[in-house]
């Protein structure tokens, strides 16, 4: 006889002779249903008042329905016992609302199979091999915010995101999450544990970077697969001395772009050292500059132009940064061939004269 059911016999042979249930026996047999030697169910209350209730016996139950996948159905179908945790839930009227509420709540299980509204489709379905991109990618066009190009994640917001978009975009420092109280009372507030090192903090922030890399890099992998290619575009800040990369493509009826990142930049930066920069961020990416690229966006500089002579990819200088060197050289700069009027030679002579009649040093008046 295994332990529970050895249990139940002790608290039956107390409650036969009169012996009163001890108040930790009712608090362990309350809920658990025991049988009689004549088939009866019995629970400790039922026990202490003299009822006896007949065996509600559960068996598998076939359905269209996934929920019941998950279920046993009683032979009067009043009630379901989960299979998991084998807990009993009324089904009023036949409904199995109370199921999946049970099966989503405990158990993490929701039904997949749900039909979804034609006009909820979301354009990924279009094409199964972009159905790895974000659903922000391909929606209907919009105006694009910053925080489309981060990946959906299970626990939207969570303490890695938060922390990674208060230092990128609002430059926090990082030991500020270690010295401030009440900005780590605010995140302690939303459910978050905030490490008090600020190298766990920094490796946090660079490990949620390295995720949203990993998920550039599946984007990208997929669309190379499909035969598609990129086109690159840069900009430089000469003061701080970085390298900013723009990745464009075309796919599934719109354009998409990611960006790459920053790039710091040492020392002085000619075309060959440009070209050797860029490769080594694409190679990040999983990127060949002379097999994926196939056009690349710079300004007019002249060392952009030398790079752009370097590689394979096709070349396009930027046509606002032509139009404001145009409009520079026609509004500001001095115009050299201003045609001057002619002077008389005799007013020549006469000023060369005046300035040379000291011993020959100039006459300054």
């Amino acid at each position: 006889m295994d332990t529970e059911n050895l249990h139940h016999s002790r608290v039956l042979r107390d409650y036969v002779c009169g012996i009163p249930l001890d108040l930790r026996d009712c608090k362990q047999t309350c809920a658990r249903p025991f049988t009689t030697a004549n088939g009866r169910l019995l629970t400790a209350s039922a026990a202490r008042l003299g009822v006896s209730l007949p065996i509600v016996k559960y068996s598998s139950f076939a359905s269209n329905s996934f929920v019941w996948e998950h279920f046993l159905k009683s032979e009067d179908g009043l009630s379901a016992k989960c299979k998991r945790c084998k807990t009993v839930i009324k089904t009023t009227a036949r409904s199995t609302k109370g199921l999946h509420v049970h099966l989503k709540a405990k158990h993490q299980i929701e039904d997949l199979n749900k039909k979804v509204p034609e006009n909820a489709v979301s354009s990924s379905s279009v094409s199964t091999n972009l159905s790895m991109l974000s659903p922000e990618l391909l929606s209907p066009s919009k105006r694009t915010k910053i925080t489309h190009h981060f990946p959906i994640q299970n626990s939207e917001n969570s303490m890695e995101e938060r922390v990674a978009r208060m230092t990128a975009k609002d430059g926090l420092p990082l030991s500020v999450f270690v010295t401030s109280e009440d900005l780590r009372e605010l995140i302690k507030a939303k459910g978050f544990l905030l490490p008090r090192s600020s190298t766990t903090i920094r490796m946090m922030v660079m490990n949620y970077g390295m995720t949203l890399r990993m998920k550039v890099v599946n984007e990208l992998s997929q669309l190379k697969e499909t035969g598609h290619r990129f086109s690159l575009e840069w900009t430089s800040s000469s003061n701080r001395r970085y390298l900013n990369i723009n990745a464009h493509t075309y796919a599934n009826d719109r354009a998409l772009f990611w960006n790459l990142g920053f790039t710091r930049i040492f020392g002085s930066m000619p075309a060959t050292v440009c070209v050797e920069t860029l490769r080594k961020k694409l190679k990040k990416f999983e990127i060949d500059l002379d097999e994926d690229i196939v056009a690349i966006t710079t300004d007019g500089a002249s060392v952009m132009v030398k790079t752009g002579s370097l590689i394979p990819a096709f070349q396009q200088l930027c046509y606002a940064h032509g139009l404001q060197l145009g409009i520079l050289d026609i509004l500001y700069k001095k115009n050299e061939s201003i045609r001057q009027e002619p002077i008389d030679d005799d007013i020549l002579d006469n000023s060369e004269a005046e300035s040379n009649d000291n011993d020959g040093r100039p006459n300054i008046s």
